[in-house]
């Protein structure tokens, strides 16, 4: 299915929502998904957070948010000092601290799930990324928190 970005695409009783991201490739966008009660925010592949990504993302009740790679396993790592660069750049992968950030900007008492995604496995683990994440989200709000595995499907949530 085509779609125009940042316009609304209908789905039996989801309402999909594209808004553009920054990253090196054509169009690249998230999605918002929304039954009228609940959103959730997909946020992955993206170098940096614009004011329309955190517009966008504010107020949602799940996140699935990109926490791509420990900026010290990359410089450390096997990729070329090109491909370091094309990573951290701002069209590039957000850092662990990066995303972390940002996602205490998000954090709100309605906030029921916390995605971890597109962790690299070359230059991140899921315990650092996991360990950032929970540098910013409050001590009660750390249940909600999942790291997506590349190899396997993430446990299935359902938000009320």
């Amino acid at each position: 299915m085509e779609f125009e970005t940042g316009k609304a695409v209908v789905l039996q009783d989801l309402e999909i929502r594209s808004f553009r991201i920054s990253h090196d490739t054509r169009d690249p966008v998230g999605f918002l998904v929304s039954d009228g009660n609940v959103c959730l925010a997909l946020c992955t592949d993206t170098g940096k957070v614009s004011q329309l990504v955190a517009s966008r993302l504010s107020g949602c009740d799940a996140v699935i948010l990109e926490f791509n790679h420990d900026p010290l396993m990359l410089k450390q790592g096997p990729y070329p000092f090109s491909l370091q660069q094309r990573v951290r750049s701002s069209q590039g992968h957000l850092a662990n601290e990066d995303a972390a950030s940002f996602l205490q900007t998000l954090l709100h008492d309605r906030m029921q799930c916390i995605v971890l995604a597109h962790l690299s496995e070359t230059n991140n683990t899921h315990h650092l990324a996991l360990k950032s994440a929970e540098s910013v989200v409050h001590p009660e709000q750390r249940g909600c928190l999942r790291v997506a595995c590349q190899s396997n499907p993430t446990e299935l949530f359902e938000l009320p």
